[in-house]
């Protein structure tokens, strides 16, 4: 019988916590009564992850195990999980992003009615803080950015529209694909009622700056790629200075000429790879209140919510 769920885990030099991943998964396929087949993909890791998703994978016939011969970045490893899935729903997740049985269990029911969506996204809890990484939302609806940690998609979305741009080698490819999902006609489904466990781990300010630098090129090159420029250039110096704030925090101010960079370099790539939205689609992601922000809310806002002013 075809597995209703296939679900996809991106690893990365995650020997510490791959296996309490995994277990959690086997361990609800096994008990739970939910068909589901667990690909397991390795962007070349240079410590034990994929020994340890091997061994799982000899003991549980419903792993297997992807090797890729390098470190492909996060939309394109994803994407190679993604395109060998049967289920119905194609769950993907971070190496750091564990389901409690139940939580898993809940989510699988979630999906078999979750009706016109495209995708369907858990409240990220962000570990050991217990802090949602989403602010709660009012309006569900007004969910227009799935987080990356842990998301599902509709498989027939892939023939619509496509899988990840794989040209976000880190960041960018969540706002993108959502945008995408939402220009298609499909709705993006925000289940504030099961949760996931991400339990990232501390950079150190070399790499901590580089991924930033990815983030911030990435994301600006998607908004300049499908928003018309008014809104591209709203929405990217809105979320680059307040990158670049949070970064000359914990950076200091030596950071900031590179991240300008990046900045302008995604811009520029975004015009050169223009796939404008419906305008439908754009003025969806002009409302204010869509969750998690992108841009969309002024820096103004932002700063007199800190202040519990608003």
């Amino acid at each position: 019988m075809k597995p209703t769920i296939s679900v996809v885990v991106l690893c990365y030099n995650r020997e510490d916590i791959i296996g309490r991943n995994l277990e959690t998964l086997c361990d609800c396929a096994a008990h739970h009564g939910t068909l589901m087949e667990i690909i397991v993909v390795d962007n070349k890791s240079s410590d034990r992850t994929r020994d340890i998703a091997e061994e799982y994978a000899q003991r549980y016939p419903n792993i297997k195990v992807i090797a890729n011969p390098g470190n492909f970045g996060v939309a394109k490893g994803r994407n190679t999980g993604m395109r060998v899935a049967q289920g119905d729903f194609v769950l993907v997740m971070d190496d750091d992003a564990i389901f409690k049985a139940d939580q898993l269990r809940l989510f699988a029911e979630k999906l078999a009615a979750s009706g016109n969506a495209g995708i369907i996204c858990p409240r990220v809890i962000n570990m050991p803080s217990g802090l949602d990484q989403c602010p709660p939302l009012v309006d569900v609806r007004l969910y227009g950015n799935f987080q990356g940690p842990c998301a599902a998609f509709r498989r027939e979305l892939f023939a619509k529209i496509g899988y990840l741009d794989e040209e976000c080698t880190f960041g960018g490819e969540e706002i993108d694909y959502s945008i995408r999902c939402h220009d298609a006609g499909y709705d993006i489904v925000y289940l504030g009622e099961v949760e996931v466990e991400h339990w990232g781990r501390e950079r150190g300010v070399v790499e901590s700056l580089g991924r930033r630098e990815k983030w911030i090129y990435n994301y600006t090159r998607v908004l300049f790629k499908h928003f018309r420029s008014r809104s591209a250039l709203l929405f990217s110096t809105r979320y680059s200075l307040s990158l670049i704030i949070s970064s000359v925090r914990s950076l200091g101010f030596a950071c900031i000429w590179r991240l300008v960079k990046s900045a302008l370099a995604g811009a520029s790539a975004g015009l050169g790879s223009r796939h404008l939205v419906g305008i439908e689609t754009e003025r969806f992601y002009r409302n204010k209140k869509i969750r998690p922000e992108y841009g969309n809310i002024p820096l103004t806002q932002k700063f007199l919510a800190k202040l519990r002013i608003v």
